[in-house]
């Protein structure tokens, strides 16, 4: 498989080398290149890499032994201080290493509560298999690579596109407990599966937004309940508002009056981001909703937020984000009782 050089792994590979003392010539003679390879590389001029040649410049530039539990680790540590938002899942190279190939260690706990929860639904592991690999929802033709992670241009918009091809052995083998470890890939995918059944029994169809995305959220809290996650937040991403708006057209009132306030506040916060916030403030009160809500609903550009510190923004996306999650885990009876 070939990647293509993007200017972040260019970057990342150049700061890996500098930062741990090692000259583009011993890099060079690793990997039986020349050192102006290692310099085109460095700079970008290499459109595309060989994953065995990428796989040996990470564990030498990492000085890692172990490729999953040290070096790529290392490679994401750099990676997140240099990713603009969304950035990570056009990595394709990243996506690869991190959700397809990545073996992930199976919790006996966890393998138990799925072969329960396949039980209950009435439905055989063979059966499971048909399912997943029918890649109903993603709808990825048979021409695409099995079990790769694919960026593809959807009218200016690159998205992810991955057909599954797994084999009834290997879920077996997850099932029956003979597999200690699995790709994260496999796992999502079967997690990903059972929620659907779950959810949506018999439905072999792809399913509507709404649908979709109530999978994929309760696919998300499962993986994050057993502390099963990705480097870059894979599932939590497919699970994030950002996916949803990336993937689905957007689905809301035909009045368009979310989308209308909206484009009124960004004009507004252009003007008078001070004014804006407190229309904004009020507005939250008159609607009882959550100002954290209403700032992801909205959009506010967070780097437009006057004197706030660094430290503060972020620490403002992860409460956000918090209580995002805590909301969608919420079973449809404590969303009646509770105001959010």
């Amino acid at each position: 498989m070939k990647f293509v050089v993007t200017p972040e792994l260019a970057k990342a590979l150049k700061t890996l080398r500098v930062g741990n003392d090692l000259s583009s010539k011993d890099l060079a003679e690793h990997i039986g290149k020349s050192p102006s390879y290692v310099t085109k590389l460095e700079k970008g001029s290499i459109r595309r890499i060989e994953q065995e040649v990428l796989t040996e410049i990470l564990l030498f530039v990492t000085c890692s032994e172990s490729f999953y539990e040290q070096a790529l680790p290392a490679v994401v540590s750099v990676l997140s201080g240099m990713l603009d938002e969304g950035r990570p899942f056009e990595q394709v190279w990243l996506m690869q290493y991190d959700v397809s190939d990545r073996p992930v260690r199976l919790s006996s706990d966890m393998v138990a509560d799925m072969s329960e929860r396949l039980r209950a639904i009435g439905v055989s592991a063979e059966e499971l298999v048909k399912l997943m690999n029918a890649n109903i929802d993603s709808q990825a033709p048979s021409s695409f690579p099995a079990n790769q992670v694919t960026l593809v241009d959807c009218d200016g918009m690159p998205r992810m596109l991955s057909r599954i091809s797994l084999s009834f052995d290997e879920v077996e083998g997850v099932f029956g407990g003979t597999a200690d470890t699995v790709p994260y890939f496999m796992l999502y995918s079967i997690v990903h599966s059972l929620h659907r059944e779950e959810q949506f029994p018999g439905v072999r169809k792809k399913l509507p937004p709404e649908s979709a995305i109530s999978v994929l959220r309760s696919t998300d809290a499962y993986m994050e309940k057993w502390g099963v996650r990705s480097l870059m937040g894979y599932s939590h991403f497919l699970a994030s508002d950002e996916f949803v708006l990336q993937q689905l057209p957007l689905v809301s009132s035909g009045e368009g009056v979310v989308d209308r306030l909206a484009d009124q506040l960004r004009e507004f916060f252009e003007y008078d981001s001070l004014q804006a916030l407190s229309s904004l403030n009020n507005l939250c009160e008159t609607l009882e909703w959550d100002p954290a809500f209403a700032m992801k609903l909205f959009g506010i550009p967070f780097a437009d937020l006057g004197e706030t510190s660094y430290t503060n923004k972020r620490r403002l996306l992860e409460e956000i984000q918090q209580a995002f999650n805590r909301y969608n885990q919420m079973g449809d009876f404590d969303k009646r009782i509770e105001t959010y």
